[in-house]
């Protein structure tokens, strides 16, 4: 799931469903402007990861330190793994922008 700022609430019902429904491989990822400010949901997708119901959690703020980071980046640095969920099958592509 890709999301960014108020995006993501849109997808927390999708990721709630995907939970309820014993569905626990999920990668969220998450993009927004400074982390100090904007950090919404963490602790509730921190919790579910902690729980193992969130396989993978990747949060980037464009806005954090020198270098910006971007979603975008996630996925280039990440390409492989990505490739690998979807050749197994874990595919319930979600984006919210």
């Amino acid at each position: 799931m890709i999301c960014n700022g108020s995006g993501m609430a849109s997808l927390l019902s999708h990721l709630r469903q995907r939970v309820a429904t014993v569905h626990y491989q999920n990668w969220f990822i998450y993009g927004e402007r400074q982390q100090a400010f904007d950090a919404i949901f963490a602790d509730e997708l921190h919790e579910l990861q902690n729980q193992g119901k969130i396989a993978e959690i990747d949060r980037v703020f464009s806005r954090d330190g020198f270098a910006e980071k971007y979603v975008q980046d996630v996925l280039v640095v990440k390409k492989a793994e990505l490739i690998d969920w979807l050749e197994q099958g874990h595919v319930s592509i979600s984006a919210a922008v």
